[in-house]
């Protein structure tokens, strides 16, 4: 009888194929040698952290200190009585009295000028980029308005603005509004119109 090839054949791996791979090797003196080091390093961890102490500013024991002997009655040293604060300043209060300096209250001077603020949040060298900015503002509910201005140089920029706006609490919260955008305004301060 003729024997078949099929079962002169190694077992087949998962992917269907001989395997043909040598089996894994097991770890070497290297291997040994790190693992000892890496524990012996974490032991060494755990050493140090059972020294530290758990309140900071405890000195940390260098060496342990060995239990005194009990002394017998005669050779007995005075120990000192540790030394106990008295605080006097609750007797003290009730009769300290202190005198306020005579200070004029805070107004603000009638003089003073209101600023308003406009913030500019784009300049850009195409008409449409500002209106497309203009329009990502206008969907924030925020009025902004777009203006030429020419440079030195002859060529026209197109700003992008908002205001005027009357206080800086406004101001503020516009600008919190536009930083969701990603726009980045430039605050300006400006004179009452």
């Amino acid at each position: 009888m003729a024997k078949t090839k099929a079962s002169t054949r190694k077992p087949a791996a998962k992917g269907g194929r001989p395997s043909s791979a040598p089996p894994p090797a097991r770890p070497g003196k290297k291997a040994w040698i790190i693992n000892f080091a890496l524990a012996a390093a974490f032991l060494g961890f755990l050493a140090y952290l059972y020294r530290v102490p758990s309140h900071p500013g405890e000195p940390v024991p260098s060496k342990p200190v060995p239990a005194e002997k009990k002394a017998t009655p005669a050779s007995k040293p005075e120990q000192e009585a540790p030394a106990t604060i008295e605080y006097r300043y609750i007797d003290r209060l009730p009769n300290d009295e202190v005198v306020a300096p005579n200070v004029e209250d805070y107004r603000p001077s009638n003089n003073s000028k209101k600023t308003w603020y406009r913030l500019q949040t784009g300049s850009f060298r195409s008409a449409e980029q500002a209106e497309t900015q203009k329009a990502q503002i206008a969907f924030l509910g925020i009025r902004a308005t777009t203006k030429p201005v020419t440079g030195e140089s002859g060529q026209t920029w197109y700003r992008v603005e908002i205001g005027p706006i009357q206080s800086r609490s406004q101001m503020n919260r516009v600008v919190d509004q536009l930083v969701e955008l990603n726009i980045r305004p430039i605050v300006r301060k400006v004179d009452p119109e």
